[in-house]
């Protein structure tokens, strides 16, 4: 936990308690879901799509020089709750899918209260949210691909947020080129034209 990460963030500032015990050390996190992650479409007037999770942290130092040997020893130390509560709003392309996340809550409760305390847990998270939030938008800036056959093209697809459901509404046309040249490569093999 050395506090020259440049522009990067050093876990050991949010967690003095775990610097203190542990200094010099890196540190490996490993999230878990506690419960299946929660997505719920309503309309727009009665909230939107919602977004909420359960999951459990540890926090593990690495020892050991991984240029040398390629094996680094992990030893647990803490372990924490997260709770997360979010918002999102989403765009369309004809290929893709790109969603936005606002989180509206995130809440740390200490597993480890003798290593990590519940107060440096509580100031982490106002420091945490807009970091957490940004890495998570940025992953989903690429957006998600609609999985769509090459034949089919998907023309101003639009999402239609029901109670309880996403319904996509769009008017589908073939991919013409793309069927003129499979037709086109079948038509030289009937004639043995290769």
């Amino acid at each position: 936990m050395v506090a020259s990460t440049g522009l990067l963030f050093c876990l050991g500032d949010f967690f003095p308690t775990l610097r203190r015990l542990h200094p010099d050390h890196s540190l490996a996190l490993l999230f878990s879901t506690l419960q299946s992650p929660v997505i719920k479409f309503r309309p727009q007037s009665s909230g939107g799509i919602t977004f909420s999770l359960v999951g459990r942290i540890i926090m593990s130092l690495l020892e050991g020089n991984s240029t040398k040997t390629n094996k680094m020893k992990e030893t647990e130390v803490a372990q924490m709750q997260i709770n997360v509560n979010a918002h999102m709003k989403i765009k369309l392309s004809s290929t893709t899918v790109r969603p936005k996340i606002t989180l509206d809550k995130i809440s740390l409760k200490t597993l480890t209260p003798g290593i990590l305390a519940q107060e440096e847990l509580d100031r982490s998270v106002l420091l945490s949210k807009e970091v957490l939030q940004r890495m998570v938008n940025d992953i989903l800036r690429g957006g998600i691909l609609i999985p769509v056959h090459p034949l089919l093209r998907l023309h101003r697809p639009k999402v239609k947020i029901q109670d309880r459901a996403l319904l996509l509404l769009t008017n589908v046309e073939f991919n013409e080129p793309l069927i003129r040249q499979i037709v086109g490569a079948s038509l030289d093999i009937k004639r043995g034209v290769v």
